[in-house]
């Protein structure tokens, strides 16, 4: 029994030990670790965040790093949460902009002092719409300066991202491929609608119909942009390329 005990306690000591080491804030809100971002940008979010903290008592903080190394970003993005003690005490009012370049990892870690103008799905969209296009092109200064924009405007209530902005057309061939799908589960469901007398008939019919509905809404010129989400979402990755994977 003891034994068994001594190895349980060295196992999680040794767990312990390898979890990836959570820098010190030293006092600056911009980390670039992964040495991504030009110095001049450093300098420039800097004296932004400094001002803006010192003007609402809001603590923004970067941190970049090259890999997580293996660690999940949302476990990781606590820890730094936990140890920085990011805005006041008493309000939780502080925002931690996580970025794992070599994972194509993301995250926007939010005190609970803010998380009702700061909700996750504004969260998601910041990093879809400002972070995800400029990183594809390697603009790590574009997209990182955009991110915080959009965050001291969402905490203002004035961000205005689209949440369909990096929603690009379908390539013709994939329009087709989707088309001749959807067409092929009309042409069963409308066979199984004309030979079934039941109420299962009526069944068939009716989700025939939908699927017309929805085919007519993915395809036409007046396409809807909500269709068009579900369709977009399930070929992200085709769709996205580089940095497709991100952590929102």
């Amino acid at each position: 029994m003891r034994t068994r005990f001594l190895i349980y306690a060295l196992l999680i000591s040794f767990s312990a030990f390898a979890q990836k080491a959570v820098p010190d804030l030293w006092n600056m809100r911009v980390h670039d670790d992964a040495h991504v971002l030009k110095q001049e940008t450093i300098d420039a979010l800097e004296k932004k965040l400094k001002v803006y903290e010192d003007s609402t008592s809001n603590q923004i903080a970067i941190l970049i790093l090259s890999s997580l190394d293996g660690e999940s970003i949302e476990e990781y993005s606590m820890r730094v949460a936990e140890k920085w003690a990011l805005g006041q005490k008493e309000k939780d009012n502080g925002v931690l902009l996580l970025i794992a370049v070599d994972d194509h990892a993301m995250r926007i870690e939010v005190g609970a002092g803010l998380e009702g103008v700061l909700t996750d799905a504004l969260c998601s969209r910041i990093i879809r719409n400002e972070m995800a296009p400029n990183f594809r092109r390697a603009d790590f200064d574009s997209g990182v300066t955009a991110a915080i924009q959009a965050i001291v405007a969402g905490i203002g209530g004035e961000y205005k991202g689209d949440d369909t902005s990096d929603i690009t057309e379908l390539t013709p061939t994939v329009r087709i491929l989707i088309g001749l799908g959807i067409y092929a589960v009309l042409s069963i469901f409308a066979f199984f609608a004309l030979i079934i007398d039941d109420e299962w008939g009526w069944y068939a019919y009716l989700s025939d119909s939908f699927l017309c509905y929805f085919s007519s809404l993915c395809f036409t010129p007046t396409s809807s942009v909500r269709a068009r989400i579900v369709i977009h979402n399930y070929f992200s990755d085709y769709q996205m390329g580089d940095f497709a994977n991100f952590v929102g």
